[in-house]
């Protein structure tokens, strides 16, 4: 086939991270844009280059770095990884697009030129015999004919492969199949060896779309046991002649393969040893004996499939190569004049012709396309800077993380080498005080950018070991300075000359101002400072890195656990072991049902979280952890040593994964069968692994959450879901001066004591209960806004609560009958305040299609409004953030797959049809949160989250489902935070644009680009403290609703939820700074029912337990400590009322209901 009718692939998405940029990423030779973190030329060494000249050509997804870093892009190394590949996908998108049309509308002309050719010549019969030629495969199968000769394809040493190697073979096997279906006569197909990875991959990424293929057989056997099957299913009806034979076909025999014959198995592998060892004979295409080639005689393995089978067809060898061989590879018929047309392939001299071949190719790779940028980058490393022989210090490491690329300027001939920094989540916002105060200083702190020229003696070297480093002379420094930039593990070797051939064509360019596409590679030596002396090493003693194929060693990680565990004690969250105290013995394994598929399959260290100690203690050394499926969307992880099982645990949300690539580990929590909890740890040998395992437990987990398999996902989500499934928190910076401020707050406060509200003294314990005996427990609380009261309440009754003003809660009223106005008495599903906080709101749950309005005056329900016969309410939400403020009539209300508004004073049926936007299928809708200009967020049980900037229209940003569904939401006054509950973490997502042409808008108001959709920090308790909440309580985690604190003019600074006896707060400043410790917990004695932030204030906390309310200062919670989590609570004594238990006048709980 036709070089230009089979273009190169491009490179998939979903690859396996571990290997994603182990192919050479030149932007500008596949045409992509510049990333993100490339800025504009602004360099001190060449006036000339800093013309910050866009040219509008940055367009179609190219972005410049902002000047300012308070606006760069917060993304994890992870996250910029994938941008950089989506980018460089995303910017050809619309290049593809029109390449297809052009050969599509080229192939249908050349079709039609064909049959009129053919109909002028021959009639119809000709043209019915063009016509049959132009057949799909799948008519050409069925009209082919099926030869008694068997081609295996042998995937034994998969595992062995690089990921994009096992990619390649899975596109090859693709095509292979496609080739030999659609030929006349066609063979017996066999992929042996169908067991290990490259299975793995066709059953997930690919669909399992090879169980559909025709006319081909997959084995887990090998090649020898297959070339044995073949015999059988090769019979005739008499049987098969003698004469058949088996040929292992590799480029390495001696012998040469003259035909095919009947009856013949032929093996196409990579490893010629293990044939001979098998005692097979071997032999290699007589590609030497019909085509000169200008350069190797190996082929891919389709390329091989194909030209066996075109000598079925053909026989002949020759023009069964010249159709199939690549042009690229130069090759031309042996006494024939037919060859490539490619003129760079003429010469007389094979090897001037190769080197000119690959000089001039390349450079029209890198430099073709002249509205990109970034011309090529390396995109993983350290910057160093090196003073062999200053007394200021042998080494400093610049930039820990960073990217070299090499950029064009505004001014031709002229080229830059940028090393640009990569930030980790947090980072940027850590340092972001000193951005604003360090103003264009700070573009320095972000990136270095060399003028390329050849006063900087730009070399590479490849050291032993491996390590691949790029040196260049550091200007503007002292005699012998250089700059080092040493590349991460994962970039390959051949990476390194490519790039600095482009470096060296820069240099040309400047000096000579041409064009460096004829320059000979004699021309280009000039550049070349290879014979100085080495580049000395970056630093003798080597820096931490967390590059993707850095491993760190057993103790590395245990030193890093330990640092982790210090700096806790430090903090107050560990406390050393009681020497009393037992050890935490693990419980024993559940037995492992039958598996029917493996999903994942790794080696790893186990270790297990010592509740006395607060540390994980290593129990085995050499486990194989196991995600398997086992029916009926049911999941199980099994953990298993050589001497024993140590656990075995269904795939649930409950099992609380977090994933730590910095440490190499997994960490989750187990659940025995008497509900006791256990944290437990899995130590990886490398990031790789850890990320095979990730994908694994997230398809798992994904799976039996959604009931829908993980490869209907799109490629984005799925990346998005295993990101937010990782650890992104970082080392925490000691700020003593927040610390301080926060003291001398609750200093302030302290004598804002919470005293019991006063009761009259004329009351006797002996007159009331401890609470109703009708079964009911308080379920639901309402702050008011407008007023200083909370509702709360209980089954049928509505209890009222005045705030005072020494932050005391005292009991008001009782509305003691909510009844509808035909005097049926319900219990409110959910309730809402409205209209100046005069009225509230209900739902019944019986009745989905109706709401209730209660005068909170009288306290009975005075009206009942019909929504719609049609469109249930399933959830409602005010107006805007602060309605309840007003006497704003109107509220907005969601069905499951339905946002309307409604309005109250329709006659009839209140929902506005002009605003209802209604989707045809069943989203799931659970939870609708109103910002202060009235933009709205909607999430699903699904575990999706949408915005909107007014009803009645397609949501602006559609935000993917991690998995759980979500219970509760809340959004920001500004509409810049969306706080989304599920049940087991919350999801803190940033609606602000930072880059592209929406730079600075939110969510709500202009749609996120593509591949900038914003990264959900994902807020969950360590699993440490989820061991040990369960181990004392026995109960699994249930959020309730997390709210941020509000009022008018207010900022949110913190959010409150809750899970069983413990209400848990966390500081947005700590979260949004990747502190370690951002949450602070307190315990009761009974389940907390639902919380909330008094109006206006984040200092207290209001808080209904089954039978008392609290106001409780936000000061009162705790650390998350052992002795915090174990308690035992406070519970203070108590009289009791009708109304709950009755407290004494200097009891911290203040009102009973």
């Amino acid at each position: 086939m036709e070089d230009e009718e089979r273009p190169r692939k491009y490179p998939k998405l979903s690859n396996d991270e571990g290997q994603e940029d182990l192919e050479p990423t030149m932007t500008g030779a596949v045409e992509s844009i510049p990333h993100e973190d490339v800025a504009q030329p602004t360099t001190q060494n060449d006036v000339a280059t800093v013309a910050h000249n866009a040219n509008d050509e940055s367009k179609d997804g190219q972005q410049a770095v902002n000047e300012n870093k308070d606006d760069a892009p917060k993304v994890s190394k992870r996250q910029l990884k994938r941008l950089r590949r989506r980018e460089q996908w995303d910017a050809q998108k619309n290049q593809r697009k029109a390449i297809r049309k052009e050969k599509t509308a080229a192939k249908k002309q050349r079709r039609r030129e064909a049959l009129n050719e053919a109909r002028q010549e021959g009639g119809q019969e000709a043209v019915d015999q063009l016509l049959q030629t132009w057949l799909p495969n799948r008519q050409k199968f069925k009209q082919s004919t099926l030869l008694p000769i068997t081609l295996v394809v042998d995937c034994g040493y998969d595992d062995l492969m690089l990921e994009k190697e096992r990619i390649s073979l899975s596109s090859q096997l693709t095509r292979s199949y496609s080739d030999n279906r659609g030929a006349p006569y066609r063979a017996h197909m066999v992929v042996s060896s169908f067991n290990k990875l490259l299975k793995e991959r066709f059953d997930t990424t690919l669909a399992k779309s090879y169980n559909n293929w025709q006319g081909i057989r997959f084995m887990e056997e090998d090649f020898a046991h297959a070339a044995e099957q073949a015999k059988e299913w090769m019979k005739g009806p008499k049987g098969a002649p003698e004469d058949g034979e088996i040929v292992y076909l590799s480029s390495d025999s001696p012998n040469t393969l003259t035909e095919l014959k009947p009856y013949s198995t032929y093996i196409i592998a990579i490893c010629y040893k293990t044939a001979v060892e098998k005692g097979i004979r071997t032999a290699k295409l007589p590609i030497g004996d019909y085509i000169q080639m200008a350069s190797r005689q190996v082929l891919a393995t389709n390329h091989v499939m194909e030209i066996m089978v075109r000598w079925l067809e053909l026989g002949d060898w020759g023009e069964a190569f010249m159709k199939v061989i690549p042009q690229r590879k130069g090759g031309t018929l042996k006494n024939s004049g037919r060859g490539s047309e490619d003129p760079s392939q003429e010469g007389d001299v094979a090897d001037e012709i190769a080197a000119m071949f690959m000089i001039r190719n390349v450079s029209k790779f890198l430099f073709g396309d002249t509205s990109k940028e970034s011309i090529i980058e390396i995109p993983q490393g350290e910057l160093y800077l090196v003073r062999p022989l200053s007394p200021k210090g042998y080494s400093e490491l610049i930039f820990k993380d960073a990217a070299a690329s090499i950029r064009r300027t505004g001014q031709e001939y002229q080229y830059q080498l940028v090393i640009q920094r990569a930030y980790e989540e947090g980072e940027e916002e850590l340092s972001a005080d000193e951005d604003e105060q360090g103003g264009a200083d700070n573009l320095d702190k972000d990136e270095k950018i060399f003028l390329l020229d050849e006063a900087l003696h730009f070399r590479t070297e490849i050291r032993e070991g491996g390590a691949k480093v790029l040196a260049w002379r550091d200007l503007s420094g002292d005699i012998g300075d250089l700059y080092e930039f040493v590349c991460d593990p994962s970039v390959p070797s051949d990476k390194i000359p490519t790039f600095e051939l482009a470096a060296f064509q820069c240099q040309y360019e400047r000096k000579y101002r041409q064009s460096s596409q004829k320059a000979t590679e004699q021309d280009l030596q000039q550049f070349s400072y290879q014979e100085e002396k080495p580049i000395p090493s970056a630093s003798p003693i080597a820096s931490p890195t967390k590059s993707r194929a850095h491993s760190l060693t057993s103790g590395d990680s245990a030193a890093a656990m330990a640092k982790d565990v210090e700096y806790q004690k430090s903090k107050g969250q560990i406390k050393p072991a009681d020497n009393g105290d037992e050890p935490t013995v693990a419980p024993p394994s559940a037995e492992q049902p039958e598996a029917k598929e493996v999903l994942a399959k790794e080696k790893a260290e186990l270790h297990m979280f010592d509740f006395p100690s607060g540390t994980f203690v290593i129990q085995d050394a050499d486990v194989t952890a196991t995600v398997s499926e086992i029916g009926n969307w049911e999941y199980w992880l099994q953990i298993s040593g050589s001497e024993k099982e140590w656990l075995g645990q269904a795939v649930v949300a409950d099992i609380n994964p977090v994933f730590n690539f910095e440490y190499l580990s997994f960490i989750f929590n187990h659940y025995a069968e008497d509900g006791s909890a256990y944290s437990w740890l899995l130590r990886f040998k490398d990031q790789e692994t850890e990320e095979r395992f990730q994908e694994g437990l997230m398809q798992a987990l994904w799976e039996q959450l959604n009931e829908m398999k993980w490869v209907k996902v799109k490629e984005d989500d799925r990346e998005y879901v295993l990101d937010a499934f990782q650890d992104l928190t970082m080392e925490d910076a000691a700020d003593n001066q927040e610390e301080e401020e926060e003291e001398e707050e609750d200093e302030e406060d302290q004598y804002d004591g919470q005293r019991s509200e006063h009761y009259d003294s004329d009351e006797e314990e002996d007159d009331v209960v401890t609470h109703d005996d009708d079964g009911n427990v308080n379920s639901q609380l309402a702050v008011g806004y407008k007023h200083d009261r909370s509702f709360v309440v209980r089954g049928s009754k509505i209890g009222v609560f005045k705030h005072t003003a020494d932050n005391n809660l005292e009991f008001s009223t009782n509305i003691s009958k909510v009844e509808t106005p035909n005097g049926k008495l319900f219990s409110p599903k959910k309730v809402m305040l409205h209209a100046e906080d005069s009225n509230m709101i209900l739902q019944n749950g019986d009745d989905p299609n109706s709401l209730y309005r209660m005068d909170l005056e009288y306290g009975k329900i005075v009206d009942e409004w019909k929504v719609h016969d049609d469109i249930p309410v399933s959830t409602f939400a005010p107006e805007t953030k602060f309605s309840q403020m007003t006497n704003a009539q109107t509220f907005v209300g969601a069905s499951q797959n339905a946002l309307y508004r409604i309005d109250p004073r329709l006659a009839g049926s209140k929902l506005v049809d002009a605003d209802l936007k209604q989707y045809a299928s069943k989203n799931d809708f659970s939870s609708v949160a109103t910002t202060e200009k009235g933009y709205i967020a909607v999430a699903s049980n699904k575990g999706d989250i949408r915005m909107f900037d007014r009803l009645g229209i397609n949501a602006k940003t559609h935000i993917p489902a991690l998995g759980e569904p979500i219970i509760g939401l809340d959004v920001s006054a500004d509409g810049r935070w969306v706080l989304a509950t599920c049940r087991t973490y919350l999801l803190l997502i940033d609606s602000l644009q930072k880059e592209g042409k929406n730079e600075g808008k939110l969510g709500f108001e202009r749609s996120f680009g593509k591949d900038s959709k914003p990264q959900p920090r994902r807020l969950g308790l360590q699993p440490a403290h989820v061991a040990q909440f369960q181990h004392e309580t026995k109960k699994p985690l249930a959020f309730t609703p997390a709210r941020f604190n509000t009022g008018v003019d207010s900022q949110e600074t913190s959010i409150i939820t809750a899970t069983g006896p413990f209400i848990v707060t966390w500081s947005m400043k700590k979260v949004l700074a990747g502190r370690k410790d951002p949450y602070t917990i307190k315990r009761y004695s009974e389940e907390v029912m639902a919380d909330n932030f008094r109006f206006g204030s984040d200092k207290n906390v209001i808080v209904a337990l089954p039978n008392e309310v609290n106001m409780v200062a936000k000061r009162a919670l705790q650390k998350p400590t052992r002795e915090s989590i174990a308690g035992p609570p406070v519970t203070p004594s108590r009289r009791s009322t009708r109304w709950g238990s009755r407290l004494g006048r200097d009891d911290i709980v203040n009102s009973p209901y």
